[in-house]
């Protein structure tokens, strides 16, 4: 470029032989400016002015006559002939970076059109002026730091830093030692620090999402047979952290048995006509401690281009399921061991959708309903098949179970199959609520009881029976009294005398026909201890709250009191004239009835002279109430029997 255009900046001439770019670590150049000086016909100088050895060009690139190049000392002109002056400036200019270089005192000696934009400076206005005047904001921050050291130390270096000029952009600056000073170079690096910390944040999201869900990386390389394991890997397979791996560790690690199919899982995905990208299973046998793993693996190839691609990698990721596959087969187990239950029992699992109106029910239920193995009845036509009123009781336990607050019922219906058969069907069920509280589905067992309710009626058939024999008995035995007791004198013991046997009459009514309804407590025990006395005797004394029980406790009661009843007049306090029996009982918790405790204590009797061994008649009590889920404990004390339980009232409400 002739002096005229820069200025007033100073010119020297010299004459110098110029070779080809020099190659001393003097001449090395900046960065990008290497590579665009490469981009200069062979016969550029380098930036050192350095006299290099004579080499003459010819315009098809050989040898020819030398040229002259013109030197300021800050920058360098090529003025051989044919050789534009401005060369060396296009070539900075056509730079997408910034350039400048500085001399030993720190001034301006070159500027490309790139530094003139990021600075907002024109190249005429910085030529020639020290660089902390000509760009203050450089002046006393990282760059002014570092180019001293290079200007002293002569070592390239380089740093990445927010602009001092321009707000949101962040720039590398590389400095390069010059012979005459320094060379910089500035790039944005806005987008690639972008790129980078978006790639460093999903690297650092996976990171963490692996390391939550314990899932190991993996990468094969197909070429050489290496294999990279991440630190989760190498912790499932067992492999020391330090130890080099290849494909080979793999295989070996695997079962013998899921070898094959991992080798062939393998193959598909590294073919490139397949590129097979499914999951699998497989198990290991860890090599340190011979335990048995089981691993889900998910991996893909990684192709060359072009016309014939070829697998060169293989990643992905891998995650521990040996608990879930555990549990997977505990829950098996269950299972099939509650199937072989069912089918034991005869029994049959159901459950109901109660927004669907649909019902899913096993293999069993189309057999106890009647229906073909293969069939898939519908709720209306498992309906159809109630006995004549059943479905409206049914229906009716359902309410009450909802409106006490109860999650479960039972009921025993009949239910007429499509042949005709009519069967008596066990109905166990759970209520189970939406998230608003409302019911949405019920789920139960299903059995048929048909065999069980035709023995309880035989049985009911024996005891009416027998009710009918004893009454016979009771009535002869009255005859017998009234005869043998009518004379005039004897009218009120056989009026005593026929008043007990009609209370043993109504007793044993209870024994043999249990209430069908809740009954008052005091009513129930008067009934049964009538023969033996009452209150107004004072024989026996009854005290505590009235309180209704269910069918089921009260045959349990009768047959309680009954037999304490009737060992107290062989042997205890009503065998005395003095005798006496006081029954108590009350109903806890206070508030809330759940279970009825009572006492019954003797007074007056025969002495006690130690417990005996227990007949049929005890026997018979501890059975009753535990069947019941109660329980009691008989006490010989010196003033006479004494016995303590208690037992739960079914129906009742419960303490919440």
């Amino acid at each position: 470029m002739p002096p005229s255009a820069r200025g007033d900046i100073p010119t020297r001439r010299t004459s110098q032989r110029i070779s080809r770019p020099c190659s001393s670590a003097r001449c090395a150049s900046a960065n990008d400016l290497e590579g665009a000086w490469s981009r200069v016909e062979r016969s550029a100088v380098g930036l050192c002015g350095d006299v290099c050895r004579p080499l003459r060009y010819r315009s098809d690139g050989a040898a020819s006559a030398p040229f002259r190049v013109r030197s300021s000392g800050r920058y360098f002109v090529r003025t051989g002939k044919g050789v534009p002056a401005n060369l060396l400036q296009e070539v900075l200019d056509a730079l997408e970076d910034c350039a400048y270089a500085l001399d030993r005192e720190w001034r301006l000696v070159a500027f490309n059109a790139a530094a003139e934009a990021h600075y907002a400076l024109a190249r005429e206005e910085a030529l020639g002026r020290v660089v902390w005047e000509a760009l203050p904001a450089v002046a006393g921050g990282p760059f002014e730091s570092c180019a001293r050291r290079v200007m002293r130390g002569r070592e390239a270096e380089e740093f990445v830093a927010p602009s001092t000029v321009r707000a949101g952009v962040d720039v590398r600056i590389r400095v390069v030692p010059s012979p005459s000073g320094v060379v910089v170079t500035v790039r944005n690096v806005t987008a690639e620090r972008a790129v980078e910390q978006a790639l460093s944040d999903a690297q650092r999201r996976l990171a963490l999402a692996a390391e939550a869900s314990r899932i190991g990386v993996w990468e094969w390389d197909v070429q050489t047979g290496a294999i990279h394991f991440d630190v989760r890997m190498r912790e499932m397979f067992g492999f020391m952290p330090a130890r080099s791996l290849t494909v080979e560790d793999w295989r070996n690690a695997a079962h013998p048995e899921d070898l094959p199919l991992m080798q062939a899982i393998a193959a598909h995905a590294l073919d490139p006509a397949v590129r097979a990208r499914e999951a699998y299973e497989y198990r290991i046998v860890r090599p340190g401690d011979g335990e048995l793993r089981w691993i889900l693996a998910h991996g893909e190839a990684i192709f060359s281009q072009g016309e014939a691609p070829r697998a060169l990698r293989y990643v992905g990721a891998a995650q521990d399921v040996t608990a879930q596959k555990l549990e997977l087969a505990r829950a098996q187990d269950d299972e099939r061991r509650l199937r072989l239950a069912l089918e034991a029992g005869r029994m049959a699992c159901w459950a109901v959708d109660l927004r669907a109106e649909a019902i899913t029910g096993s293999r069993e239920l189309n057999r106890l309903l009647g229906f073909p193995e293969d069939s898939a009845p519908t709720l209306d036509e498992i309906r159809a098949g109630y006995f004549p009123g059943e479905q409206e009781r049914v229906r009716g336990v359902l309410q009450r179970a909802l409106a006490s607050g109860e999650n479960s019922f039972a009921v025993e219906y009949r239910y007429v199959r499509p042949d005709g058969d009519l069967r008596w069907l066990l109905l166990r069920s759970e209520i189970i609520p939406d998230e608003a509280g409302a019911p949405a589905e019920v789920v139960g067992v299903l059995a048929d009881v048909t065999e069980q309710r035709q023995a309880q009626e035989r049985t009911r058939m024996l005891a009416m029976e027998l009710a009918h024999r004893v009454k016979n008995t009771l009535a002869v035995i009255g005859a017998l009294a009234h005869q043998s007791l009518s004379a005039p004198e004897l009218k009120e013991a056989r009026e005593q005398f026929m008043g007990r046997v009609r209370a043993i009459a109504r007793a044993h009514d209870l024994l043999i026909d249990a209430p069908s309804e809740p009954v008052g407590l005091a009513r129930l025990l008067e009934t049964i201890l009538a023969p033996y006395g009452d209150e107004a005797t004072g024989r026996i004394a009854l005290g505590g709250p009235d309180v209704r029980v269910q069918p089921s406790t009260s045959l349990v009661l009768v047959l309680l009191f009954h037999e304490l009843a009737t060992n107290a007049a062989k042997y205890g306090a009503l065998s005395q004239e003095k005798g006496r029996v006081e029954l108590t009982w009350s109903v806890t918790p206070p508030g809330s009835v759940s279970t009825i405790g009572f006492e019954w204590r003797e007074r007056g009797g025969p002495p006690v002279e130690g417990a005996r061994t227990p007949g049929f008649g005890t026997r018979l009590i501890e059975r009753q109430l535990a069947m019941a889920g109660g329980s009691a404990e008989l006490m010989h004390e010196p003033t006479g029997l004494v016995c303590r339980g208690s037992i739960p009232l079914p129906g009742a409400p419960r303490r919440r």
